[in-house]
């Protein structure tokens, strides 16, 4: 059994690699920087090493709902002139301090892009007004951008950060810096611009941060739960309140149909995830307002399969894979991903397929206006037997549940009274 640090450590790096997907690309930008920062952290600020480390990890989660991934942002000097770039640590800082352990990581992730100079942004800090924490981040972001640039030799690399030394960033860092990129034998460098070759030490500094106690509570896998839940839903704007209202759906079916306290659990462990493969599919495919081309139907169906490995990888959260990740099966077998049938589906993911398809019709997509909440009772009646589990929505299709799930579907506007 893995303790708590463990867990939350494979957590946080697994949805930190998530983040990194490009078209099914790995990009390991979080990664690199990640172990760029802990080292000169190590070296320099020892006590807040591993609040930089997470820091590190978690750095651009602000930035999911761009369009495309924030490495193909090469221009540095425009990131601030575009207000969803120059927006992200905000954005990010406030995700990761509901995180719980992390309040001081969030504090490093808001300031990372600022310069000692004070010409960074959002807010233009600048002086001892930045954290130490702060600008190892933004030396250790920059430089895995930099290493992206094909134009920029190693030399180029060393001289963009002496020129800059006292201006980006605090001069007391170009020392660490440079120790940490001379580090291993003098190989980290070449090392660390390998695609894959920096992988070991980067493991190895995994698994020394799991070691290291946190402040965690006795309920931490659940509130990170739920936390990435809020992740995966600002991936695109369609989505906002998606996730908590399939889990409150879910959770009215499962006390209907009469789950146990701790089945009910595993079910909203497995709704707040059950989107996190979306993560790996590009925004521009999840906002597209026409038909899906079927190259592009087949990203999007292949958010299952990214969710069934993610889940997979983590033995703490393995009893979620077919819960999470069956959730777009079909009681007839015509679903996806694979083509099961009837009750060989866990009644926790034919309960998810309801509340997931209940919240799909009635709230607005790219392709179509929200459908109303007549209507969506209506096709879980007209699909019983087919694509939902006859059994489940005869249970479920009367008046007290009818009422619990308007309070859930209202839930979802500014204003009740807008809606009525």
């Amino acid at each position: 059994m893995k303790n708590k640090e463990m867990q939350f450590t494979e957590l946080i790096s697994t949805l930190s690699s998530i983040l990194d997907l490009d078209e099914n690309i790995k990009l390991y930008h979080a990664w690199r920087t990640a172990l760029i920062a802990y080292r000169m952290a190590k070296l320099i600020v020892p006590k807040e090493a591993v609040q930089i480390f997470y820091a590190a990890l978690l750095h651009d989660v602000g930035a999911v709902g761009l369009k495309d991934h924030i490495v193909h942002y090469a221009n540095l000097l425009d990131h601030g002139g575009q207000e969803n770039i120059r927006l992200h640590p905000e954005v990010g800082a406030r995700i990761v301090a509901e995180i719980p352990g992390l309040q001081e990581a969030s504090r490093y992730i808001l300031d990372h892009h600022e310069m000692y100079n004070g010409q960074g942004y959002p807010y233009g800090k600048k002086g001892d007004e930045l954290s130490i924490g702060s600008q190892i981040l933004y030396i250790a972001d920059h430089f895995d951008l930099l290493l992206r640039n094909e134009s920029m030799k190693r030399t180029d690399i060393y001289n963009y950060y002496r020129t800059r030394k006292g201006q980006n960033y605090a001069l007391e860092l170009w020392p660490v810096f440079l120790e940490v990129l001379h580090s291993d034998g003098g190989t980290f460098f070449h090392l660390i611009s390998d695609t894959v070759g920096y992988l070991p030490l980067m493991h190895q500094a995994l698994q020394e941060v799991s070691q290291i106690p946190l402040d965690l509570p006795e309920n931490f896998l659940d509130q990170v739960v739920k936390v990435f839940g809020k992740i995966i839903d600002a991936k695109h704007s369609y989505t906002q309140g998606h996730t908590e209202r399939v889990v409150q759906y879910s959770q009215i079916v499962g006390e209907t149909v009469g789950l146990t306290t701790e089945e009910l659990h595993t079910l909203q462990r497995g709704a707040y995830l059950h989107d996190i493969g979306k993560l790996g599919v590009p925004v521009a495919i999840l906002d597209k307002k026409g038909r899906l081309t079927d190259e592009e139907f087949y990203k999007v169906k292949k958010h299952i399969i990214i969710t069934m490995e993610v889940l997979d990888s983590m033995s703490f959260l393995r009893n979620l894979t077919e819960i999470s990740g069956y959730h777009h099966t079909r009681w007839d077998g015509n679903g996806y991903p694979d083509r099961v049938a009837g009750e060989e589906i866990s009644l926790e993911a034919r309960i998810l397929c309801i509340a997931d398809s209940f919240d799909a019709m009635t709230s607005s997509r790219a392709y179509r206006d929200a459908q109303s909440y007549e209507y969506a009772w209506s096709e879980l009646r007209k699909h019983a037997g087919t694509q939902f589990d006859p059994y489940l929505v005869k249970k479920i299709d009367r008046q007290k549940v009818s009422d619990r799930f308007k309070k859930v579907y209202l839930s979802q506007f500014a204003s009740i009274s807008e809606v009525l």
